[in-house]
């Protein structure tokens, strides 16, 4: 016989096949225990005795929770819910920002408020660098002269004339010599052209300098033996060589000749005179700073030398003289390119300062560069010193003398200094004071281009002033203005905080007609809750209105606005503000993110 408890399972598969015969009906009001009993009632489409549960809760959210409406009451059942509460991160950070926000507008207010300015306005009063010739230990004219030779490139055009007459009274033996030891002073950089001349004019040598004086000047002809002497094709020469490039910065021409122009037939230039020299002259016009001297090596030659001035105006003719002072003629000549040299030469010291000078209270360092980049000649400083019109601003240089090679520069560490007066250390400071490097400046090679060659160096001398910007700390009544400031930020805030309006009264949530419901207490200045309806959640956030009227509602990011007692649907939920429950008060948990 079987047991009783194996004739209800079969029954109970019965049911669920679908077969509600007499058996199961019965089964339904006979004295089963109450488990099964209700499992009998749900089969049978009843589910009031099988309602689920409130989810769990604390007991803080369990008392915050209200129910509308009688559990129990068939056909009612409540929707679980639970307040949000803030994310402890999220609001930290926010807190974060408002503090900061308050810093930085506490250190607009005290530093504008408290900000002391001066501006000393005598930049250009301070002494600054001075150029004094006298400062510098002169150097002996031939370091002057050797160095002077390598900064500016010259050309040097030599016309020499090849005639039989050259070689009487030991004219032309004489010539060579001065040219070897004129040679032999050029600087490798400057250039050579050897104009032999006679009957025609050729060019026995074109090129730079630094060749041996014996590689230059032998390929001249060992004897002279022309029968005639062409000056106006040796001019022609001359001119085609200054005028090929590159064209030099400071050209010579130096002509030797013992006699007239006497030319061959044929020449370009018959005569002393005429269209072929203007044309000759008008190309030598184009040539820039041109230094000629015309040699005459015999009493007779004046009239031929003279040609060189009708070609190059200002051109310097010597009188005749003997064969003794050629090479001091010369020389003369070559000093005379020196002269051009020096005053073409670049004399320049610049002073460069930081992009943005800036000091702070306390000792700092700061380079400050002297450069002679774009100098030529050496320079020397000495007895420098860094001089300010700020008080409480020194300086102190690593070295009071120094050297500059030219286009050397020497960077400088100076340590600057600020100590701040008693009075600066009351409020903060912000002073804009005047900087210049004093002392004197000057360059070795001054006494011998002004005495040797008349040629005064001009030394100039940038950038020795410039302004710092000083900007100051907080002292003690800056604090205290800061503190206040801050006391009557918060003060504000908190007025402005208590003037916002706060919830009240209760949100009637229903989203199944009446059947499935909530009443979530609103509280605070704002209410986050998440609804859990089945197996989908919602979240419901509830604010008041800038009016404190109306009641600004989201659901799942749909935004309402809500009016009292006014039913309303957002986001497929029929929600309902009931504000007849008295005003919240401050002690009411506040539930804002």
């Amino acid at each position: 016989m079987a047991s009783p408890e194996a004739g209800f399972g079969r029954r109970l598969l019965d049911a669920l096949a679908g077969d509600w015969g007499e058996d199961c009906s019965r089964l339904a009001t006979t004295a089963r225990p109450a488990f099964w009993r209700r499992l009998v009632d749900a089969l049978a489409g009843d589910w009031s005795g099988v309602a689920p549960a409130p989810v769990a809760a604390t007991h803080r959210q369990a008392a915050a929770m209200t129910v509308v409406g009688d559990p129990t009451v068939e056909g009612e059942r409540p929707i679980p819910w639970r307040p949000v509460r803030p994310r402890p991160l999220l609001v930290v950070l926010r807190f974060a920002s408002v503090v900061v926000a308050v810093a930085l507008l506490i250190l607009a207010v005290d530093a504008g408020a408290g900000l002391v300015r001066r501006d000393t306005g005598r930049n250009d009063a301070l002494p600054g660098l001075t150029v004094d010739e006298g400062a510098s230990v002169p150097a002996s004219p031939g370091e002057v002269f050797t160095g002077l030779s390598g900064r500016v490139a010259a050309r040097y055009v030599i016309l020499v004339d090849t005639s039989q007459s050259m070689a009487e009274s030991g004219r032309y033996d004489a010539a060579l010599d001065a040219l070897r030891k004129l040679v032999s002073g050029l600087a490798a950089t400057d250039d050579i052209a050897l104009i032999a001349f006679g009957e025609a004019a050729r060019v026995v040598y074109s090129g730079p300098a630094g060749r041996t004086p014996a590689e230059v000047v032998d390929l001249l002809p060992a004897n002279p033996g022309d029968s005639r002497t062409d000056i106006g094709q040796a001019l022609d020469r001359a001119v085609s060589a200054l005028a090929s490039p590159p064209v030099a910065a400071v050209n010579a021409v130096v002509l030797l000749t013992d006699g007239g122009h006497e030319p061959a037939a044929g020449s370009p230039y018959p005569f002393s005179a005429g269209t072929a020299w203007t044309r000759l002259r008008d190309r030598a016009a184009a040539i820039p700073d041109v230094v000629a001297m015309g040699l005459p090596l015999a009493p007779g030659a004046v009239a031929g030398a003279n040609l060189l001035e009708t070609v190059f105006p200002g051109a310097v003719i010597a009188a005749p003289e003997s064969t003794t002072t050629l090479t001091d003629r010369i020389e003369a000549e070559a000093v005379a390119v020196l002269a051009r040299k020096a005053g073409m030469i670049a004399a320049s010291v610049t002073v460069v300062w930081p992009d943005k000078l800036r000091l702070r209270p306390g000792a700092q360092t700061v380079e400050v560069t002297v450069d002679a980049s774009a100098s030529q000649v050496p320079v020397t400083l000495s007895n420098l010193a860094l001089r300010t019109d700020c008080p409480d601003v020194t300086a102190a240089l690593p070295t009071a003398a120094l050297t500059l090679d030219p286009g050397q520069a020497r960077p400088l560490a100076v340590e600057v200094r600020w100590n701040p007066s008693m009075d600066d250390r009351l409020t903060p400071v912000r002073l804009r004071c005047g900087v210049a490097l004093d002392g004197t400046v000057g360059s070795p090679w001054s006494a011998v281009l002004a005495q040797s060659l008349d040629s005064p160096l001009k030394l100039d001398v940038r950038g020795a002033r410039t302004e710092v910007t000083v900007a100051g700390v907080l002292g003690a009544p800056s604090v205290i203005g800061s503190a206040v400031t801050l006391a009557l930020l918060a003060l504000v805030g908190w007025w402005w905080w208590r003037r916002l309006p706060v919830l009240r009264g209760t949100l009637v949530v229903s989203t199944d007609g009446q059947h499935n419901r909530a009443a979530v207490p609103l509280r605070g200045r704002r209410t986050r809750v998440t609804l859990n309806d089945g197996p989908t959640s919602r979240q419901i956030l509830a604010r008041p209105a800038a009016d404190g009227r109306r009641l600004v509602l989201s659901i799942d990011r749909t935004t309402r606005i809500l009016d009292r007692h006014v039913p309303t649907r957002v986001s497929g939920v029929s929600v309902e503000w009931d504000a007849t429950e008295g005003p919240a008060t401050e002690d009411a948990p506040d539930t804002r993110p």
